[in-house]
């Protein structure tokens, strides 16, 4: 908790977006949009990317003593240890269940405008995965401005992008911790199946973020 405190003191970050959602449900497709959609509306809000799982894969692939890149990229790379890479990361969550969240939140990229406090920061966390993750970003957030966004879509949508069901991965906390999680935005990514357009539906979301980050 005294390091929570350490990051809330030195942050520049005045707003959160917790993404998740199941492999192969699109979650760093619709973070990049986002991203996106809030640049455009919002052009004087500094905004980061922060991703849990590189600062887990990192640490596993200095252990492992590979490149983090075969780790990151959609190749087949991290399939063949991804069992081991969630029991490793399990193993660092059990002593300390922020370990991740403050590594990748003090390596967060920003990709628009300066995080050095002078412009309002928004940090779009990419890939939460557990209560916990989420809990920290709260903790961090000055005046409870943290939108949690989940993108689901459909079983089949999800195979079609070459998800297969794998025990020991899609059956842990790692994919299911937030399953009954309370979301402030459900995102349908359907490529031209939903409801809603994609653009539609983060449209909301920015007018939310807006709406939370306005003076008061």
């Amino acid at each position: 908790m005294d390091h929570d405190n350490s990051f809330r003191r030195s942050s520049s970050a005045k707003a959160f977006v917790c993404v998740s959602g199941k492999r192969k449900s699109g979650k760093d497709f619709v973070t990049r949009k986002l991203v996106s959609g809030i640049a455009e509306r919002c052009p004087d809000f500094a905004i980061s990317i922060c991703t849990l799982s590189d600062s887990l894969k990192d640490e596993f692939a200095s252990l492992r003593g590979v490149e983090a890149a075969q780790l990151k990229g959609d190749g087949p790379g991290k399939e063949y240890v991804r069992k081991e890479m969630i029991a490793f990361g399990e193993g660092l969550r059990s002593k300390d269940s922020a370990y991740f969240c403050r590594k990748a939140f003090s390596q967060r990229l920003t990709v628009h405008g300066t995080a050095n406090g002078a412009s309002d920061e928004v940090v779009v966390v990419s890939d939460c995965r557990r209560p916990t993750d989420i809990a920290f970003f709260q903790c961090l957030s000055p005046a409870g401005a943290v939108i949690c966004l989940r993108v689901q879509c459909s079983l089949a949508t999800r195979q079609r992008r070459g998800f297969v069901f794998k025990n020991g991965v899609d059956d842990t906390d790692s994919e299911c911790a937030l399953d009954a999680a309370n979301w402030d935005f459900v995102v349908e990514n359907e490529e031209g199946c939903a409801r809603r357009s994609l653009q539609e539906q983060l449209e909301d979301v920015v007018t939310e973020l807006e709406r939370r980050m306005a003076p008061t």
